[in-house]
């Protein structure tokens, strides 16, 4: 940090008081309700802006793609900058890219460009979230579970305000636009006052040697597939409710908006305690139980025609899985590989979730035309068994013997 002479890293740092502790903690995490306030805005908002350029509805799939493509291609790139050349430098330059073209969304005066500024808000977007993420789940490996629930907590937050501070914009979209660019320039602002240029001190090589094939290890690969299929059940999920609530159920404006919320409250209510059990009896037990309750979320939403009660409690569960699944995945990885490989790890998770992202929509939609039930009972419970079922070969990962270890050696 700028005016301290021994330059502390940020562990140290972290390491000196609670109220460092706290204050760098909240700065990291920060981002994470940007990007997802970002998404919430963009997924209620984007038909606004359709009509605002007088284009097709097809660019609303077209838009959602492209942000979903540019998080695709660039999250490893993301967990190799954090690895590799800068892990301040990964998150400033994310969060940059990321609130240039956030605020321009909502400026847009074709539908070319409201296409190119998507995808950029993505790439931002793919950067800073990996290496968030890294950072919070190396910053004290014994506590990773608890880290990492801080990034559902903000993350669940975000996807609750959205819709209600869009609600009131709805004759003026590029406010809530200009809103999230405007906070994600005072996230680069906090980043560069707060958080040291670094992060730990060097690895020791013969041990922490960066090498491609540590992600041959069983619980990254079986990680990597496993959230593949939990992408394509999510973005069905969250693409489909919006109308499925309102359409199909027929729910009034406040409980549309208010059962779809309750989405972003099941994480942020329950994160922080299954982050703690997480840290104190391992990562794959909560894993099963969560992506469980994802399949009976979706058996329950689609399978029958709930009342506004049943569809909020059932997607807080969701959500809650949601959060609590993704987190446990991203600190099982961290787990199993050497700490110089961390960042680009939780890179390639991100980067095989999106490629189920992108297939979610397009499936949901290709089925409702058939039946409603059909379609979520496949592209959500149906799915989402196959997330379990590659969840189960894992092994209970040896956090607590890494995390003693790098401790002992004063990583």
């Amino acid at each position: 940090m700028v005016g301290q002479a021994n330059k502390p890293t940020v562990r140290q740092l972290a390491q000196s008081s609670r109220l460092w502790f706290f204050l760098i903690a909240l700065v990291m995490i920060y981002p994470v309700f940007l990007q997802n306030f970002d998404s919430e805005v963009y997924s209620f908002g984007a038909r606004f802006i359709i009509n605002k350029i007088s284009a097709s509805t097809l660019y609303i799939g077209l838009t959602a793609t492209g942000y979903v493509a540019g998080i695709t291609v660039f999250s490893l790139f993301g967990g190799y900058l954090f690895d590799k050349i800068s892990p301040k430098g990964a998150v400033l330059t994310g969060l940059t890219i990321f609130s240039v073209f956030s605020a321009l969304s909502g400026q847009a005066s074709s539908a070319l460009e409201l296409v190119i500024f998507r995808i950029l808000d993505g790439i931002g977007v793919s950067i800073f979230q990996v290496s968030i993420a890294s950072y919070l789940g190396d910053l004290f490996p014994v506590t990773r579970g608890r880290m990492l629930s801080l990034y559902i907590l903000l993350g669940g937050l975000g996807l609750f305000a959205g819709p209600f501070l869009v609600e009131p914009f709805t004759g003026n979209i590029q406010i809530p636009f200009a809103m999230a660019g405007i906070l994600g320039f005072i996230g680069v602002l906090l980043f560069l006052l707060v958080i040291p240029n670094k992060f730990r001190e060097d690895a020791d090589l013969e041990t922490h040697k960066f090498s491609l094939a540590a992600l041959k290890e069983r619980n990254v690969l079986l990680a990597s597939i496993s959230v593949i299929f939990f992408g394509v059940a999510l973005f069905a999920e969250v693409s489909y409710m919006p109308v499925y609530v309102s359409t199909i159920l027929n729910f009034t404006t406040f409980e549309s908006t208010f059962s779809i919320s309750a989405f972003g409250l099941g994480a942020f209510f329950l994160a922080i305690p299954f982050g703690f059990l997480s840290d104190k009896i391992g990562r794959k037990p909560l894993l099963i139980l969560f992506a469980s309750i994802q399949i009976m979320a979706g058996l329950v939403l689609f399978g029958t025609r709930p009342d506004f009660a049943v569809t909020t409690i059932m997607n807080f569960l969701y959500g809650a899985g949601w959060g609590i699944y993704f987190m446990n995945l991203v600190a099982i990885v961290q787990d199993s590989v050497p700490e110089s490989m961390v960042g680009i790890s939780v890179g390639l998770i991100y980067t095989t979730f999106n490629i189920g992202a992108i297939f979610g929509g397009p499936l949901m939609g290709s089925l409702i035309s058939i039946s409603w039930t059909l379609a979520g009972l496949v592209s959500i419970a149906g799915v989402s068994v196959l997330t379990l079922v590659f969840i189960l070969p894992m092994n209970r990962s040896r956090f607590k013997q890494i995390a003693q270890a790098e401790q002992a050696t004063g990583k």
